[in-house]
């Protein structure tokens, strides 16, 4: 029984889909709807969260970011898919070691979560119950994306070691003779997790009366955190997708103790991705790993561009493809009673008991030079993935 009402919804929800006036139709139709001068600086973010001051987008010609309304199939075990813990937190080598606070802290600024995604096939598990036009739908988006983002890299002069893509090209396992080995992916990447991190150790927290006590001395990394909660309006916490319920730092799961070396950054809020199950709850962050490891989703995203030089080296680029929802068609589709408020509605609230949070004792904290290997499920892209972020927190994520 549950399995028919799982396929009627989804077929449902992918009618839906093609009848809604916002989904990407096709690339003609989309590139007409774009601004001449693009990528440009937004004039008009709606109820979009803003980004940095130096990133540009590509937009429509009303100012507004273009959103890419598709359907696509996740992949959340793909090589560019960062959503175990600690998500993107990873060195140039591909773990998650950390010396000293400064350094965890550091990290902490440039959390995201990643999750890659291809097009719609034929060769899909749940193909036969795709309307038609669907797949056709879902590859054109994908080109374009590709399109747009060879627009804005023809306007760099820099070689390809200095380019990050949100398209990329992944080999096809196991492609049968005549197939094609390989296919474009797209890297979907979120906002900052911790916004009000993102300029670490250089940011000047605010400062109230109250903080001025006697014999105590004033904790940037403590005001910085209790500010969080408070965010001003250049946070994701000024878009109205935002949800009611709060997730300090502390309760993310910590396996190896990274979060708990910033004892002072706990109490921090956590801004979560929009990613909701079939029953319309948003996801916790701790439960991605309950996400099937490949879905249909109907997705929303803008597309982001960096250009940056740091001083004595090359000029760099990078693109985001930015995720600002994501409602997965998998199986709780099925247990869906009502249509939900997906701007308050959160699954898992608490989370699925996990290991517990090692301790770190103050020596760890101060600076032990014991090494803390990262979990088995760390992809074998960590390494450049690690190094993009790395580049992005040196030339693109301070304010002007």
């Amino acid at each position: 029984m549950s399995e028919s009402v799982y396929t009627t919804r989804l077929q449902s929800s992918f009618r839906a889909f093609l009848d809604d006036p916002r989904s990407f139709s096709n690339a003609s139709t989309f590139l007409d709807t774009l601004h001449p001068e693009n990528p440009c600086k937004p004039t008009n973010m709606g109820a979009l969260p803003p980004e940095p001051a130096n990133y540009t987008q590509f937009c429509t010609k009303d100012g507004a970011p273009a959103v890419f309304k598709f359907c696509a199939m996740l992949d959340r075990k793909g090589q560019y898919s960062k959503t175990d813990a600690y998500f993107n937190v990873a060195s140039q080598s591909g773990d998650t070691s950390f010396n000293t606070v400064r350094l965890a802290s550091s990290a902490l600024g440039r959390l995201r979560v990643a999750i890659q995604a291809r097009a719609l096939s034929e060769s899909d598990p749940m193909a036969d119950f795709y309307p038609e036009g669907l797949i056709e739908r879902s590859n054109a988006v994908i080109g374009t994306i590709a399109f747009l983002q060879q627009e804005f890299l023809d306007k760099i002069n820099t070689n390809d070691n200095n380019i990050t893509r949100c398209v990329r090209v992944v080999d096809v396992p196991d492609a049968s003779e005549g197939d094609e080995d390989s296919r474009f992916d797209v890297v979907l990447t979120s906002h900052l997790l911790l916004p009000t991190l993102k300029r670490g150790a250089k940011s000047m927290p605010k400062i109230t009366r109250a903080d001025l006590v006697p014999g105590v001395p004033l904790s940037p990394s403590k005001l910085r955190s209790r500010g969080s909660a408070n965010t001003s309006p250049a946070t994701p916490a000024a878009s109205s997708s935002r949800s009611s319920t709060r997730i300090p730092l502390r309760d993310l799961d910590d396996p190896n103790g990274i979060y708990a070396m910033c004892d002072d950054l706990l109490d921090t809020e956590v801004f979560a991705p929009r990613i909701f199950n079939g029953k319309g709850g948003l996801v916790h962050p701790n439960n991605y790993d309950k996400i099937p490891r490949t879905c249909p989703a109907l997705i929303e995203a803008t597309l982001c561009c960096i250009r940056f030089k740091p001083m004595g080296e090359d000029e760099k680029a990078i693109t985001h493809l930015r995720l600002q929802s994501i409602h997965l068609l998998d199986r709780s589709l099925a247990q869906r009673e009502t249509t939900p408020d997906v701007a308050d509605s959160v699954d898992s609230a608490t989370p699925t008991p996990k290991s517990k949070r090692k301790h770190v004792n103050d020596n760890s904290k101060a600076g032990s030079s014991k090494k803390r290997k990262t979990r088995s499920a760390t992809s074998n892209a960590s390494s450049s993935t690690a190094k993009d972020d790395d580049d992005e927190m040196a030339g693109v994520e301070e304010d002007d």
